[in-house]
């Protein structure tokens, strides 16, 4: 065979494998510094809960110490009382404050994660990214497992499958772009890998842990 004729069925083929090697190592990038850019925001919104709370207990232990400085022996116990409330009511009050502090920092994470979302989606490198999030979920559902993606991505799936070499039945519905739920052939594993479910489990974990950290207990 020709030199011409490898060339011409290399560009037939969409081009020589380094160049798909190389997108994909592109969009696997961008999903790792997604996350990454989570766990950083998580780690500095934990750092500012704690030296918060800090704060306030030095405020609180100062405040402390001054009322017993001022008490006569014979109040002691109506300010031992009020040391309990005082203590009661700061903690109470830095608990709000810092627990709506908190929550709208994940949503500005979330939203700014989100915005990363839509303009991966109008890149040329959301197939590429797309089709790693479709073998990660047909790899823990099995062999013949049935997808369902969005109507508007049908087509765009069913070639990601196939490239894939795999075997599955595909399926739209309403929905927005990068939804890809996979059911596996005896129906027992649900697996949810679209773009917006990957990110609203995220969002779903960090909740839990504003409330575990502020109130020692879970939002459900």
């Amino acid at each position: 065979m020709s030199g011409a004729d490898v060339d011409g069925r290399e560009a037939a083929a969409g081009g020589p494998a380094g160049a798909t090697d190389a997108t994909d190592a592109e969009a696997d990038v961008l999903l790792e510094e997604i996350s990454a850019q989570a766990d950083r925001e998580k780690a500095q919104v934990e750092a500012h809960l704690e030296e918060r709370l800090r704060e306030i207990s030095e405020r609180t232990e100062a405040e402390l110490r001054r009322l017993s400085e001022e008490a006569d022996r014979q109040l002691e116990r109506v300010l031992e009382r009020e040391r309990e409330a005082l203590r009661g009511s700061m903690r109470l009050e830095a608990q709000r404050e810092l627990l709506t502090a908190r929550r709208e920092r994940v949503q500005e994470v979330f939203a700014e994660a989100g915005r990363r979302i839509e303009e991966l989606r109008g890149s040329d490198r959301y197939p590429k990214a797309l089709k790693r999030l479709i073998h990660q979920a047909l790899e823990e559902a099995g062999a013949g497992a049935e997808l369902t993606v969005a109507e508007s991505e049908l087509e765009l799936v069913r070639r990601l499958v196939d490239e894939l070499g795999q075997a599955s039945a595909v399926r739209g519905q309403e929905g927005p772009p990068g939804t890809l739920q996979v059911r596996s052939a005896d129906g027992l594993r649900q697996v949810d890998n679209g773009l917006t479910g990957r990110l609203e489990r995220a969002r779903r974990t960090l909740e839990e842990e504003v409330a575990r950290l502020l109130w020692g207990t879970t939002t459900t």
